[in-house]
């Protein structure tokens, strides 16, 4: 016959008392209630981590910061002022990466120990070391259809033109938006200098220059053609719009955009420059890729 387990109640402090099954504790009542509440006998599952709860709160956070930004970008933009802030620091920044990417054209050029394509135009040198575009203007004082183009010139790029002469090179930050020169097919030395303007650039009309820059970009006069030896591309008046930096021509109808677009044209030039200007470091950057 089973041996029957002693209460723990009537043996309390004896060594052979018996641990209670929970038969005893049915029969007995004992912790069957406690503070009045009934007594557990497997405990409580509880979330891992920590205290309940808590599992929501890095959620929480970050909802609160969403919200937060959104509030700020929100006042930032109804903000007439904080526009103001914006759209100035966002000029200074471009600013600041052109002036980087002039400095660096210039670095890789002295690297690679290469001549941009006017480099040897001495008569260029003051116009491209000066102003971010350099207008050539092939004309003659003969021609009635540069007369239409210079009255274009005068009516919408006379005030924004750099006035020569000056001396050394100005930092590319401190460079005037443009400056003239004028590559003359005119008759004698007396037509040229009374036709040229105060703010133009010109190349003298002894210089042999005048006649290499001719041939160079296949710009004359129908009547040179023949005597210059050369099959043109383009007669006159023609506007070249360089890229002072590069030497890149940026467009040859200058002519025609003052025509058709008056005094936006030189706009639309400083945004063919703006895109230049982004091509110019893609490719200088896979040519250093290649070395």
């Amino acid at each position: 016959m089973q041996k029957r387990r002693v209460h723990a109640a009537t043996a309390a402090g004896s060594e052979n008392a018996l641990p209670m099954t929970t038969n005893d504790i049915g029969k007995s009542g004992v912790g069957s209630k406690v503070g009045g509440r009934s007594a557990r006998l497997k405990p409580r599952n509880r979330r891992r981590g920590g205290k309940r709860g808590t599992g929501c709160l890095p959620l929480c956070l970050a909802l609160f910061s969403l919200i937060s930004g959104i509030c700020y970008l929100t006042f930032a933009v109804s903000s007439p002022e904080k526009k103001d802030n914006i759209k100035q620091f966002i000029h200074k920044q471009k600013e600041t990466l052109i002036q980087k990417r002039n400095k660096f054209l210039a670095a890789y050029a002295k690297m690679r120990n290469t001549k941009l394509p006017l480099d040897d135009f001495t008569s260029l040198e003051y116009s491209l070391q000066n102003s971010k575009l350099t207008v050539l203007y092939f004309g003659a004082s003969w021609c009635p259809m540069c007369a239409k183009a210079t009255k274009l010139i005068d009516d919408n790029l006379s005030k924004e033109l750099l006035l020569p002469p000056n001396d050394g090179a100005s930092a590319p930050s401190e460079r005037s938006q443009i400056s003239l020169v004028y590559i003359s097919s005119d008759q004698s030395e007396e037509d040229l200098q009374g036709y040229v303007r105060e703010n133009w650039n010109y190349v003298a009309w002894d210089s042999e220059e005048r006649t290499a820059l001719k041939k160079h970009f296949s710009v004359c006069a129908k009547r040179e053609e023949k005597e210059l030896e050369m099959d043109r591309k383009f007669g006159i008046p023609t506007m070249l719009i360089i890229d002072s930096i590069t030497h890149a021509v940026l467009t040859p109808e200058g002519a025609e955009d003052l025509q058709n677009m008056g005094d936006k044209a030189l706009e639309h030039w400083i945004s063919l420059l703006d895109l230049v200007e982004e091509m110019d470091v893609n490719e200088i950057a896979n040519e250093l890729d290649k070395d």
